[in-house]
C-alpha cells in the first residue's frame, strides 16, 4: 500500500474510534440521566460547599469564610479564624461555656443570631458563649474536636448536644449519609476505645465538589463512583460505642477541670439510663418548633429560642454557673492567645 493511503486508513480508524468513543460517552450520558440519576448524585451539601476534607476529621469548616447555603431556606454563613461558626474570641476574664454538637449546634437552617447559643448569649452577658458546633459530626467526631480545641478555649462548662435520632448508628460505623462520607470512628477493644480510620480516606462527595465542572457529567460521576466501589475503603460498621466515648468525653472534661453537661435532642432510654448511672447532669431539648423531617428536623428559630428558655433555666436551676473556676486575667489572656495564633 503506497504511504499516502497507509496514512489516510490510519486517520480515518483513529477518526471512527474518536467518533465511536463520543457516540458511546453521549449514550451514556443519555442512559444515566433518564434511568440511573439517583445512583450517580452529586449532593451539594455544607459538607462540600461550605466545609472542606479533613484528613482527621472528616471535614471541617473553611477558616475565615464567608458564603450562603440554601436548605429549607437561604441562610448567611460565616466562619472565624479558627473555622467556626462563632465569633472571635479575644482576651478576656469572663467564664466560659462551650456548646459541641452537630447541626443543631452549628444552627441548620437558621441565622446565626437566631441560634439558641447566641441567645443565650444576650442573657448571660457575664459569660463567654463559645459554638464549636460542626453539622454532620458524631460524637466521636466531637470528642476528637474537643481534644484539638479544648485547651484554646479553657472552658469552665463544656456542654454536649446529643442527636439522638442518629449519632449511636453513625457512632458504629466509618461512613456516613448512604457512605458518601467516610469519618474517623472508634472500636471497643476490650474495656478500651481504639481510635481506627485515620487519615481519613477522601471522600467521593470531595472528588466531585473539586471537579465541580467534570463532574456535571453523568458517565464521569459513574466512572468515579466505580473506582470507589472497588478501590476505595469499605464502610464498616462496629459495635456501638457511644456510652463509651461519652464516657470518655466526661473524663477529659473533668480532668481539665470543667463541668461536663449533655443536653438530649430528643429522649433516649438507654442513654439517660447511662447518663443517671454516671451522675451526668442532662437535659431534654426536644420541642415541637422544628423544619420538616425531609428537610432534617431541625429546630426553626423558634426551636432555637424554645432551647434557649430551656438551658436558661437548666443552668440556673442546677446552679452550674456558679460554679465557675478562678481564672486570672493573666491565666485567660494565655489561653486565647494560644487560640488566636493559630
Amino acid at each position: 500500500m503506497p504511504r499516502g493511503g497507509f496514512k489516510r486508513e490510519t486517520s480515518y480508524r483513529i477518526l471512527v474510534v474518536i467518533i465511536s468513543l463520543t457516540f458511546s460517552a453521549i449514550l451514556a450520558e443519555l442512559v444515566l440521566r433518564l434511568f440511573f440519576a439517583d445512583r450517580v448524585l452529586f449532593v451539594q451539601d455544607e459538607k462540600n460547599t461550605v466545609f472542606r476534607y479533613d484528613r482527621e476529621l472528616g471535614w471541617f469548616p473553611i477558616e475565615n469564610s464567608v458564603s450562603t447555603f440554601t436548605d429549607s431556606r437561604t441562610i448567611q454563613i460565616q466562619h472565624n479564624t479558627m473555622g467556626f461558626r462563632d465569633r472571635e474570641h479575644r482576651a478576656g476574664t469572663k467564664p466560659r461555656l462551650l456548646f459541641l454538637g452537630d447541626s443543631f449546634v452549628w444552627g441548620y437552617d437558621v441565622e446565626q443570631h437566631e441560634r439558641f447559643t447566641d441567645l443565650l448569649a444576650e442573657r448571660l452577658p457575664d459569660w463567654d458563649i463559645i459554638n464549636v458546633g460542626v453539622a454532620g459530626y458524631s460524637t466521636d467526631q466531637e470528642y476528637l474536636l474537643l481534644q484539638k480545641f479544648l485547651a484554646r478555649f479553657d472552658p469552665d462548662i463544656v456542654f454536649l448536644v446529643f442527636c439522638t435520632d442518629n449519632d449511636m448508628l453513625d457512632n458504629s460505623s466509618n461512613g456516613v449519609f448512604n457512605g458518601d462520607y467516610y469519618k474517623p470512628y472508634f472500636e471497643i477493644i476490650g474495656e478500651t476505645l481504639l481510635l481506627k480510620g485515620i487519615p481519613v480516606p477522601k471522600s467521593m462527595q470531595y472528588v466531585y465538589a473539586e471537579h465541580r465542572n467534570l463532574s456535571r457529567f453523568y458517565f464521569l460521576r459513574a466512572t468515579v463512583r466505580l473506582y470507589y466501589k472497588i478501590f476505595g475503603e469499605p464502610i464498616l460498621t462496629t459495635t456501638d460505642p457511644t456510652l463509651k466515648i461519652i464516657a470518655q468525653v466526661r473524663r477529659f472534661v473533668e480532668d481539665r477541670r470543667a463541668v461536663f453537661l449533655v443536653g438530649l435532642q430528643k429522649p433516649q432510654a438507654t442513654l439517660e439510663g447511662f447518663l443517671e448511672d454516671q451522675a451526668i447532669p442532662y437535659v431534654h431539648l426536644d420541642n415541637p418548633h422544628v423544619y420538616p423531617k425531609e428537610a432534617g428536623s431541625h429546630w426553626t428559630p423558634r426551636g432555637n429560642a424554645f432551647v434557649s428558655d430551656t438551658l436558661y433555666e437548666f443552668l440556673h436551676q442546677g446552679k452550674y454557673l456558679d460554679r465557675k473556676r478562678a481564672h486570672s486575667g493573666e491565666e485567660r489572656e494565655g489561653s486565647v492567645k494560644r487560640t488566636s495564633g493559630r
